[in-house]
């Protein structure tokens, strides 16, 4: 299995090959980006069913895309994992970076679409990908059609990527799963938590910020690149419940760290325009939080009717919702109890059970493909519609 060593791609990797391992599955987990961490280590050491193969750079998942990428460290992490393919001679490779699928694996390859950077650029930018971007995507579209199978972690993100990059078959719709233990409600205090990297503009972090200028609660945001800052005070709300408390921008948190951030935090708020799945959001739930999302397809798709919903890039109503949450603590507790018992439904040992399927789907000899219908939770099953400007 290939791992991100960081972000969210980390985190659901280690709680899928913790919950493989109690099924007992071996799993050999070979990290590409930046080396891992102090921590990192430790969590993977732990777990007897894995061993560690710390890789050497090289493509992220389909976001990563929207940077650039040294094409060399993609030519060489391939050469690399063939080379550890064949000297571990395992059952089934599990590609969270889905370009690599087209290599010549001896075992079958299951592709896990995380993101994608031509959804990524329509959402965040409002724009197709630049020219020299396009090398890359063929790449990524190359390496989903040449696994066995092909999963993504909702049917929005599903769509979108047979529509930018398929068709595609066999595929699967598969969510991700986080134990209920990591990140469990604490007493809450009033603010707003977030998490967002501060260069994703499909995060649109900025957008929060502004609406944050009218809330009486403090905002307190995690993530890459958002430093530590205290942005001062603003105007006055117009609820008129006194002075506006800063943005404070606490930096990237590690998972226990974060865990606390959201355990304590009332409301958690994600007004995003590009999101596959959101795996921080079902942290949020567990953690107790009222949510506050962007009505946008992969997140209707799992927590319409326990969420506020509001129009992506729309600050008056994100606002709106915000405020109203504050003002409203009976609303508060409404949504965070509904989010918590959908949260919990998503197990890793579901998630676990549900690869372990695919895995076998994908070793036969013709894997015949599967329709979306029926794959998904009976609150989650509609037509998604393709983003504003992709066709």
């Amino acid at each position: 299995m290939t791992a991100e060593s960081s972000g969210g791609i980390w985190t659901y990797s280690v709680e899928l090959a913790r919950a493989l391992g109690r099924r007992g599955v071996e799993v050999h987990l070979a990290t590409i980006g930046a080396p891992l961490g102090h921590e990192q280590v430790r969590e993977a050491s732990v777990m007897r069913n894995v061993e560690l193969h710390p890789g050497r750079g090289g493509m992220r998942d389909g976001s990563e895309l929207a940077g650039g990428s040294n094409g060399d460290d993609v030519e060489a992490t391939g050469r690399w994992l063939l080379a550890l393919e064949r000297r571990l001679r395992p059952d089934v490779v599990h590609l969270n970076a889905p370009l690599y699928g087209d290599l010549p694996f001896t075992a079958p390859v299951v592709a896990i679409v995380h993101s994608c950077a031509l959804s990524w650029w329509w959402a965040g930018k409002g724009r197709a990908a630049p020219a020299s971007l396009q090398p890359q995507c063929e790449r990524f579209a190359g390496g989903l059609r040449g696994a066995e199978m092909v999963v993504a972690p909702t049917r929005a993100a599903l769509e979108w990527t047979d529509f930018l990059h398929g068709p595609l078959h066999p595929v699967r719709v598969i969510g991700h799963g986080r134990s209920a233990a990591d990140v469990l409600p604490r007493i809450k205090e009033p603010y707003v938590a977030a998490a967002a990297r501060r260069w994703d503009d499909a995060k649109d972090l900025g957008l929060l910020e502004s609406a944050a200028r009218h809330l009486a609660w403090p905002v307190r945001v995690a993530g890459h690149h958002a430093q530590r800052v205290d942005r001062g005070r603003g105007p006055a709300p117009a609820n008129g419940a006194g002075p506006a408390t800063a943005v404070e921008r606490m930096g990237h948190l590690d998972a226990e760290a974060l865990a606390d951030l959201l355990g304590r935090a009332a409301v958690f708020a994600h007004p995003v325009r590009y999101e596959p799945f959101g795996l921080t959001v079902l942290e949020a739930a567990l953690a107790g939080c009222a949510l506050v999302l962007s009505d946008i397809p992969s997140l209707r798709e799992q927590w319409e009717g326990v969420a506020e919903l509001v129009p992506p890039g729309d600050e008056r109503a994100l606002r709106d919702a915000l405020v109203g949450l504050i003002e409203d603590p009976g609303r508060r507790r409404e949504l965070a109890a509904a989010s918590r018992l959908r949260a919990l439904d998503q197990t890793p040992e579901r998630v676990a059970g549900q690869y372990l399927e695919v895995y076998r789907q994908a070793s036969a000899p013709h894997p015949r493909p599967l329709d979306l219908e029926g794959l998904l939770p009976g609150h989650a099953r509609r037509a998604v519609e393709i983003p504003p400007g992709l066709a």
